[in-house]
């Protein structure tokens, strides 16, 4: 949820990031889960870097998630399930 709220993220693109859109500095959003599926994000200007906000909460979280992270590969999901699959949006929403 931090990163959906301190990085106006939608849902699908949070749950569609993986290891390897994640910069030094910012977040790097190239595609959204949809359905189970996924896509291209959803407007044209979807595509886009966010940076970490100034106060360290998104970078904060983003190390808390790596550390417990058993899946930590550069093309893992961030947000991944035990098979190594993207969280699904009901299950995400209900933490």
């Amino acid at each position: 949820m931090i990163l959906i709220v301190f990085g106006s993220m939608r849902v699908g693109e949070a749950l569609a990031l993986r290891w390897n859109d994640i910069l030094e500095d910012a977040v790097v959003i190239d595609e959204r889960l949809y359905d189970g599926d996924l896509a291209d994000p959803k407007t044209l200007h979807g595509n886009r870097e966010v940076p970490f906000d100034g106060s360290g909460v998104m970078k904060g979280a983003l190390t808390r998630i790596w550390e417990q992270s058993k899946r930590r590969k550069s093309d893992d999901f961030v947000f991944a399930t035990r098979t190594g699959t993207p969280t699904e949006r009901r299950t995400f929403c209900d933490t």
